[in-house]
């Protein structure tokens, strides 16, 4: 018969378990990080962005007449700034790719209303549509935001 150790176990099995605790304890100990954590900067610049857009494409709809491409390339020009500058931010923090993807497709529908109004006058029914989209898109990256602060 063996001898054992106190535990129970044999003399040469006593550092092998002495080991897969110790490394049970550093991995305890140490969280992966799979996503970028909450960024309040992020979440402010959609609480801005969001209702300009909607603003814009209410007034659109409401009064197509007063809504001319050249009346309106200013505020296009400005809000694809906004965007930009919240890219760049969120593209400056590490695993952030689900915003950054969001803000960049944000990005790219700006510049397909643009395009859009810049070849045509906005149909009020197009001005809902558009609305619905960008408050779709903006609601997906508040909404990650916020579980990215729940944590």
């Amino acid at each position: 018969m063996r001898a054992t150790g106190t535990l129970g176990l044999r003399p040469a099995s006593a550092p092998r378990l002495l080991l897969a605790l110790a490394a049970l304890l550093v991995f305890a100990g140490c969280a992966t990080t799979l996503i970028a954590g909450y960024d309040e900067h992020v979440e402010s610049a959609v609480l801005e962005l969001q209702p300009a857009m909607d603003k814009f494409l209410t007034g659109a709809a409401m009064a197509p007449e007063d809504a001319t491409f050249v009346s309106c390339k200013r505020f296009y020009a400005d809000y694809a700034i906004k965007v930009r500058t919240t890219l760049m931010w969120a593209r400056s923090h590490p695993k952030n790719e689900e915003t950054v993807q969001q803000l960049e497709l944000m990005l790219e529908n700006v510049e397909a209303l643009r395009s859009a109004h810049e070849s045509a006058p906005l149909d009020p029914e197009a001005c809902v549509v558009f609305r619905d989209l960008f408050n779709q898109g903006w609601t997906a990256i508040l909404t990650l935001e916020m579980a990215k602060k729940r944590g």
